[in-house]
């Protein structure tokens, strides 16, 4: 028997969107992420195919929004006048080489992007009906499936604004809304706050008293000069301090407490040399810690900046930051009202 590679979905939603004559169907889970590609489906013109293109759109995308390099549940019907793909093809294979490749790189990429950020409309299993009439023509058949297959959904509502009860284990808000009671990682939480920040840059760097060298050692030099680089795009203000080491004198003024030595020696050791994964360390090490005990207005505060973000539901390492414990109608429910 063929492997099961799917799992439930946690967040799916359709993805819809058209830029004649381009269009994108389709659907997609924003409530986790995976190592690898076995859950991208990709079709065009109704054929399942194998694209370069489409993988690499869907990846940078995933690391824009998130902030990792994982990879979505996600299903894409992408319908192509002929003239974008080369007919030389054979038809019986699954490689196909798309001819436009930046217009349709560009559709892909805003298609996604907006479904992974914005107000969706949330997939909803189809109730089909256990008996079909024997005796109906074609078209009834057609509105039926129609009828069927699309059922009738909602644009998602959002669970703002939160309100802290308190900490379970020092590591995760229990808090409630309208919509329910939730847990939220703090560490996670306050990492995405934090990576999102790096992009938003409004005030002037916060200069340290004293220099901070950083020791780097067994590292070529044109690394060192990469690091530094990279760092005073993102808001510090260093340089080289020697053939194994760089002196900070400026951090962001919303970095707090940061552990920059143990960031930039983890960010070496990953041997991914990419910009959001230099955000991502100095995030992660300059985030609240499990086991941080938190007042319910510092609690409150890390609610109410993560409400501001469009990815709310995810670290920028792709774990998730919030569950539902039970929502409002169960509640009730529960309790016979």
């Amino acid at each position: 028997m063929a492997e099961v590679i799917f799992e439930k979905p946690l967040d799916p939603v359709y993805l819809d969107h058209s830029n004649p004559p381009i269009s994108i169907k389709g659907l997609l889970d924003r409530g986790r992420l995976y190592p690898d590609r076995k859950r991208e489906v990709l079709s065009v013109n109704g054929r399942v195919i194998r694209s370069h293109i489409l993988q690499k759109v869907i990846e940078d995308v995933t690391s824009k929004v998130i902030g990792d390099k994982g990879f979505p549940f996600i299903i894409i019907d992408l319908r192509l006048p002929s003239n974008f793909i080369d007919v030389n093809i054979h038809p019986a294979k699954l490689e196909i080489k798309i001819l436009d490749e930046s217009r349709v790189y560009s559709e892909v990429y805003n298609a996604i992007y907006n479904t992974m950020i914005g107000k969706a409309i949330p997939y909803i299993e189809p109730k089909v009906e256990e008996t079909i009439p024997q005796i109906v023509k074609d078209e009834e058949i057609a509105i039926y499936e129609q009828k069927t297959l699309i059922p009738e959904v909602k644009e998602e509502e959002g669970i703002f604004p939160l309100e802290p009860l308190g900490q379970y284990l020092n590591t995760f808000i229990v808090c409630t809304s309208s919509k329910g009671i939730y847990l939220v990682d703090q560490h996670v939480a306050h990492e995405r706050i934090l990576f999102d920040s790096f992009g938003e840059i409004k005030s002037l760097p916060q200069f340290l008293l004293e220099p901070k060298y950083v020791e780097l050692y067994n590292i070529p030099y044109e690394i060192l000069e990469f690091i530094v680089n990279n760092l005073n795009q993102i808001g510090f203000e260093c340089d080289i301090g020697g053939p194994d080491s760089i002196v900070i004198r400026a951090i962001p003024s919303f970095l707090k407490d940061i552990d920059i030595d143990t960031a930039l020696n983890d960010f070496l050791e990953s041997k991914d040399l990419d910009i959001n994964n230099l955000k991502r360390e100095i995030a992660c090490k300059s985030a609240v810690k499990l086991g941080d005990r938190l007042s319910i207005e510092e609690m409150r505060e890390l609610l109410d900046r993560l409400s501001k973000l469009k990815n709310y539901k995810f670290c920028p390492h792709g774990r998730p930051i919030i569950i539902e414990l039970i929502d409002r109608d169960s509640v009730f429910k529960k309790f016979g009202r």
